[in-house]
Protein backbone atom coordinates (compact mmCIF):
# COMPACT_ATOMS: atom_id res chain seq x y z
CA UNK A 1 0.00 0.00 0.00
CA UNK A 2 2.93 2.35 0.43
CA UNK A 3 3.10 2.74 -3.35
CA UNK A 4 -0.21 4.62 -3.18
CA UNK A 5 1.22 7.13 -0.72
CA UNK A 6 4.43 7.41 -2.72
CA UNK A 7 2.34 8.20 -5.80
CA UNK A 8 0.32 10.81 -3.92
CA UNK A 9 3.50 12.36 -2.57
CA UNK A 10 4.93 12.47 -6.07
CA UNK A 11 1.82 14.18 -7.44
CA UNK A 12 1.58 16.72 -4.61
CA UNK A 13 5.27 17.44 -3.89
CA UNK A 14 6.95 16.19 -7.09
CA UNK A 15 8.93 13.72 -5.00
CA UNK A 16 8.15 10.46 -3.24
CA UNK A 17 10.17 11.55 -0.21
CA UNK A 18 7.12 12.80 1.69
CA UNK A 19 5.11 9.56 1.52
CA UNK A 20 5.14 9.06 5.31
CA UNK A 21 3.78 12.55 5.88
CA UNK A 22 1.08 12.02 3.22
CA UNK A 23 0.10 8.68 4.81
CA UNK A 24 -0.20 10.35 8.22
CA UNK A 25 -2.37 13.13 6.84
CA UNK A 26 -4.67 10.69 5.04
CA UNK A 27 -5.01 8.45 8.08
CA UNK A 28 -5.69 11.47 10.27
CA UNK A 29 -8.43 12.67 7.94
CA UNK A 30 -10.02 9.22 7.83
CA UNK A 31 -9.92 8.95 11.64
CA UNK A 32 -11.38 12.42 12.11
CA UNK A 33 -14.34 11.89 9.79
CA UNK A 34 -15.36 8.23 9.65
CA UNK A 35 -18.93 9.20 8.78
CA UNK A 36 -17.70 10.50 5.43
CA UNK A 37 -15.53 7.55 4.46
CA UNK A 38 -16.57 4.31 6.16
CA UNK A 39 -19.06 3.43 3.42
CA UNK A 40 -16.24 3.33 0.87
CA UNK A 41 -13.87 0.85 2.50
CA UNK A 42 -14.03 -2.87 1.71
CA UNK A 43 -13.80 -4.10 5.33
CA UNK A 44 -14.46 -3.06 8.91
CA UNK A 45 -13.42 0.59 9.17
CA UNK A 46 -11.15 0.12 12.20
CA UNK A 47 -9.38 -2.77 10.47
CA UNK A 48 -8.91 -0.65 7.36
CA UNK A 49 -7.39 2.20 9.37
CA UNK A 50 -5.10 -0.25 11.13
CA UNK A 51 -3.96 -1.69 7.79
CA UNK A 52 -3.22 1.61 6.07
CA UNK A 53 -1.49 3.03 9.14
CA UNK A 54 1.34 0.50 8.81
Amino acid sequence: MSEIFRALSDQIYRTTDHHKFVRGEVVGQLKSHPELYEGYVPMAYDDYLKNISK
